[in-house]
């Protein structure tokens, strides 16, 4: 597992974690678009630790493992599973345990078709398509020509 952040931030002596530091946006894409899974997952260190973070990044996590073009791993009551599931964008699960099911039980070509579903996903989310489609349909709701 590799892990994207502030090497002060998270760190581990385990043997299957990579710690890779802070990446800038496009290099950050370039090395997730070299494969592999996205885990959008929040966990609490401390008692009481606000889960605001979590909230607030949980949709832009989720564009940036899509937008490199790599399947996306969520927890079931994250809003947007469903959407995920039903396009064939990742996967939802309940616990780490069961990411790693779903991980060691994938084979190369379920994989891949999974990533070409993503792939044209991606590029309509660099093209800024929902966006338009929202301001679009939002001017045509409201009439005005």
């Amino acid at each position: 597992m590799r892990v994207f952040s502030n090497k002060g931030e998270a760190s581990s002596s385990a043997r299957n974690l990579s710690i890779e530091g802070w990446k800038k946006d496009e290099e950050l894409l370039l090395e997730l678009s070299k494969g592999g899974f996205g885990l959008v997952w929040g966990t609490h260190q401390n008692e009481g630790e606000s889960n605001q973070y979590y909230t607030l990044n949980i949709s832009h996590k989720v564009s940036t493992y899509l937008t490199a073009g790599i399947p996306v791993i969520v927890p079931s009551n994250l809003s947007t599973a469903k959407f995920i599931v039903d396009q064939g964008l990742g996967f939802v699960a309940n616990s780490l345990e069961e990411v790693h099911a779903i991980v060691d039980k994938m084979n190369l070509q379920e994989y891949q078709e999974m990533t070409n579903r993503i792939k044209t996903f991606s590029y309509l989310l660099k093209e800024g398509y929902f966006t338009k489609k929202l301001l679009v349909d939002a001017i045509y709701h409201l009439g005005v020509e």
